[in-house]
């Protein structure tokens, strides 16, 4: 795999994470069993948080959600590590969000223990290609509308949502 594919072909945004541990980095890829060595995917916990930054633009979030539904025994520590070097709000609340509704980690737990960014006390909120409005609180409560946002009509005043 030569190097201007992996660079152009890559699904994570390089800003994604902020590696206070360059080795982190290295630690969180791997190659497949049977697969060149200069191939490497993203182990599980990396690429979910991959799948994240990407779901309501790139990926469909009830899709990202059910893949999320999928993530079985995440090793202890790194969800955490890879959490605390996430550049993305988003990508951050959305884990705590899901996280705290399938438990696949004590949020509450990695919260206390560790220096995750969460952003302001503010909602994170954004209207999805479907017109799904998707808001994210701060430690991982969230609530969303699927409705799409009511628009006047000529005859009526106000169009039913969806």
């Amino acid at each position: 795999m030569t190097l201007f594919f992996t660079k152009k072909h890559s699904r994570a945004s390089p800003k994604l994470f902020d590696w206070a541990d360059p080795l982190l980095a290295s630690a969180t890829l791997r190659t497949p069993p049977g697969k060149p060595d200069g191939l490497q995917v993203s182990v599980q916990e990396r690429a979910v948080l991959e799948l994240l930054y990407e779901a309501g633009t790139k990926e469909d979030l009830e899709e990202a959600h059910n893949i999320f539904e999928g993530l079985r025994h995440p090793r202890t520590e790194l969800p955490a590590w890879l959490l605390v070097s996430c550049t993305s709000i988003k990508t951050v609340r959305l884990f705590l969000t899901w996280a705290r509704e399938t438990g696949v980690v004590n949020v509450d737990e990695l919260i206390e223990n560790w220096p995750v960014s969460t952003g302001s006390d503010r909602h994170w909120m954004r209207r999805l290609k479907d017109g799904t409005l998707t808001s994210l609180k701060q430690y991982g409560n969230r609530s969303m509308n699927r409705n799409r946002i009511r628009t006047p009509d000529r005859t009526s005043g106000w169009d039913k949502p969806e």
